[in-house]
């Protein structure tokens, strides 16, 4: 296997390629002049180039082609790609970099939210097929894609019709204080949140829903009263440097509001509140007014916009909503989405601030609607 060096414009931004992949090292100053010297490159000089990022630190790899249905849940984990035709001497230059990029996005938040960034989520490809997993700093890093992984979203309604919403804590890494529905998180990369125990995809992240209500709004309720109804697929810039890509299994609650007795997690919910039809009306209309100070996270207003009023006027007759099947694709990025494909293949992301370019990863088979992962069939509802 044979490496090319490219000397970019940047002076200090080296290619290499390899099998397809494109790796962009940035030599720190500190160690620039031994690569000077052992690469001897003319172009190198002492200015400082882009920030690029490289996702070969360890435990950082991208995309994973699907398992064999004899691998197990140790033999899915996430691994980092073999450096072994790389000379010795720039293996450490590339972890190195990767781990500062990591480091440098997540400065000054809070240490709590930034342990949650180390949970595994589900990567999947366009029809929610399981082919991977990443961190959460990994798969909402826009320079990383960002990486489409799987999440839910819970509507959660009383007795009298009215919707509790909830405003992300200031904390939040991504789109802190803004408001959106019930409580809407990931499930995370273990057969109880994948399904493959009970060969059920839709169930694990019901699952993930009744963890995620009790850390997040200190809120039990019975995992039966979540009615599955269908999936949305989004990408949405929270910043030039975070963003998400989702498949998000959307659910619906009614419940009598006496049994709803919350306690909020204020390093993850900031305010919550029961609203009507009309006021939520009323607050799409307030965020869609620049400088108003009231946002709307982009999941929510996706469902919003395409489903939620009909569901509400159903309640609580909403099963004939239920779809199975479909993947709807929305927003500003839906005819991108149509086209998405996990190919190998470059695709620029529209509409973020950063134009970026990221290789998505291996080519899936297409003609499958499942996956065995972790040595049980997950299902491509």
């Amino acid at each position: 296997m044979r490496w090319r060096h490219l000397a970019l414009a940047n002076p200090l931004s080296l290619s290499y390629y390899c099998c397809g992949f494109a790796f962009v090292l940035r030599p720190s100053p500190s160690t620039f002049s031994r690569l000077s010297s052992s690469l001897s490159s003319p172009l190198l000089s002492s200015r400082r180039g882009p920030s690029f990022s490289t996702s070969l630190s360890s435990g950082s790899s991208s995309l994973q082609s699907p398992p064999s249905p004899s691998r197990t849940l140790s033999n899915y984990q996430r691994r980092p790609l073999s450096l072994s035709p790389m000379p010795q001497r720039l293996q450490g230059e590339v972890s190195n970099h990767a781990n500062a990029t990591k480091h440098d996005a997540l400065e000054g938040h809070d240490p709590m939210q930034i342990s949650y960034m180390s949970e595994e989520v589900i990567l999947v490809d366009r029809d929610d097929r399981v082919v991977g997993s990443a961190s959460k700093v990994d798969s909402h890093l826009v320079e990383h894609g960002p990486l489409l992984h799987r999440a839910f979203s819970v509507f959660l309604f009383d007795e009298n019709k009215n919707l509790l919403l909830q405003q992300r804590a200031t904390e939040k890494v991504t789109f802190p204080d803004y408001w959106t529905n019930t409580c809407c998180s990931h499930p995370l990369f273990t057969p109880r949140e994948l399904g493959t125990d009970c060969d059920d995809p839709v169930e694990g992240a019901r699952r993930a829903a009744v963890r995620k209500l009790e850390h997040e709004l200190g809120l039990s309720i019975p995992k039966e009263s979540l009615q599955y109804l269908t999936r949305l697929h989004y990408l949405a810039n929270s910043s030039g440097q975070w963003g998400e890509h989702e498949i998000d299994y959307i659910f619906l609650a009614q419940l009598p509001r006496q049994s709803v007795r919350m306690n909020p997690n204020e390093n993850e919910v900031r305010d919550v509140k029961w609203v009507s039809p009309s006021e939520l009306k009323g607050m799409v209309s307030e965020a869609s007014r620049v400088g108003s100070g009231l946002s709307i996270t982009p999941w929510s207003m996706r469902i919003i916009e395409k489903f939620l009023f009909d569901w509400w006027d159903a309640l609580p007759d909403v099963e004939r909503f239920r779809d199975e099947k479909s993947i709807h694709r929305l927003g500003d990025n839906a005819e991108v989405l149509e086209k998405w494909e996990v190919d190998g293949k470059w695709v620029k992301k529209p509409n973020f601030e950063k134009a970026t370019e990221q290789k998505l990863g291996p080519p899936i088979d297409s003609s499958s609607r499942t996956v065995d992962a972790v040595g049980e069939k997950a299902t491509a509802v």
